[in-house]
């Protein structure tokens, strides 16, 4: 069995060669020739989860299942993350590869927004980031190698966090920001509000990695989530669709199917 760690994934993986197969994963997803259960958590400590899924695409040649935790910091300490994701083969069954390591999570993430942006945003210029954790920076890397955007925004409870790309203001401006942008990424753990869709201007997108409830003035008709419906998100159900489709909001939570891709890479790509 091979085993990954966060060296192999930060050596292999990138947004060039993860972006188009986590497109075919979706669209996979999407025409029911791909496959994922619903994402599972368990209670852990103080506010703390596990979370566990699972997912395969039979094209790729692999199937994952992954077990991951969190547990939220305070003053006194971080929050921890945890992730392992085991690999089996799609035909076979037996387990392959074993990949340790939070390094895969935030590639995964960040190669799948920029997917996303691809799909339903491909001639955005302008990109404002709320939160400039470890997940909105992987974020903007991957907007800046894959997407065409010529300025943007970081927002942040400081606004002193340093970009070579983008500019930093503090959340009190987001209004002003959001209102300006046609992509913006919230990447914060907040569980309740950090901006409202009404602020977006008409064609923008907004595209959540905290969750819904991080937004105020959800308009269901113009939504999509890659975990609504574990067998047919609506998310995967629009990238097997021609991209006619313009939604105003993404909740983008993490979807198996991505893993499978960005775990395949890691596999194609030892010898």
């Amino acid at each position: 069995m091979q085993i990954f760690d966060d060296q192999d994934v930060l050596a292999l993986i990138s947004a060039e060669n993860a972006v188009p197969l986590i497109t075919r994963a979706y669209a996979a997803l999407g025409t029911g020739s791909a496959y994922q259960s619903v994402k599972q958590t368990l209670p852990a400590g103080d506010s703390g989860f596990f979370l566990s899924l699972a997912a395969t695409v039979p094209d790729f040649g692999y199937a994952i299942t992954k077990w991951g935790s969190y547990i939220p910091g305070d003053h006194a300490r971080p929050g921890v993350s945890s992730s392992t994701i085991l690999v089996s083969a799609s035909d076979g069954g037996e387990p392959v590869a074993l990949v340790q390591g939070m390094a895969v999570t935030i590639a995964r993430t960040a190669a799948a927004t920029a997917a996303i942006v691809r799909r339903f945003a491909p001639d955005a210029s302008r990109v404002v980031l709320i939160g400039y954790g470890p997940i909105n920076r992987a974020v903007e890397a991957a907007l800046a190698a894959t997407c065409s955007f010529t300025s943007g925004t970081i927002l942040t409870r400081s606004g002193k966090s340093h970009s070579p790309r983008l500019e930093a203001m503090a959340l009190p401006g987001a209004r002003d920001a959001v209102g300006s942008a046609d992509i913006v990424i919230s990447a914060t753990g907040a569980h309740s509000p950090v901006a409202d869709l009404r602020w977006l201007a008409p064609g923008a997108l907004a595209i959540s990695l905290d969750g819904a409830a991080t937004w105020a003035g959800h308009d269901d008709a113009h939504a999509l989530s890659d975990h609504d419906d574990a067998r047919l998100p609506s998310l995967a159900r629009a990238f097997a669709q021609p991209p006619t489709y313009r939604p105003r909001f993404i909740d983008s939570a993490g979807s198996g199917v991505a893993d499978v891709a960005v775990c395949r890479l890691l596999m194609e790509s030892t010898p």
